[in-house]
């Protein structure tokens, strides 16, 4: 806890020094993450911001849900078109 407590920046949190923190905006915490994606979002303190918090591969502005989102929209589309290529 101690490495990542006394960060009190994203950018310092998620710094490539040390990848092993993650960042939650609600809170504005650091807290020690031991996964380095954002599925492991389970570490902030609030629980408002469970899917919120951001790390290091992805970066400050990048939460869970901006990276569902992201997944979500993308196997749709790809759906869509391999309907609208068997229709064809």
């Amino acid at each position: 806890f101690r490495k990542c407590w006394n960060r009190n920046a994203c950018n310092d949190c998620l710094s490539s020094i040390d990848p092993t923190c993650g960042w939650c905006p609600f809170t504005q915490t650091c807290v020690p993450a031991t996964f380095t994606t954002p599925l492991h979002s389970y570490s902030c303190p609030s629980r408002s911001e469970r899917w919120e918090m951001r790390t290091a591969p992805f970066g400050c502005r990048v939460s869970m849900i901006t990276l569902g989102g992201v997944l979500v929209g993308a196997v749709g589309a790809l759906v869509i078109v391999l309907l609208v290529v068997g229709a064809v």
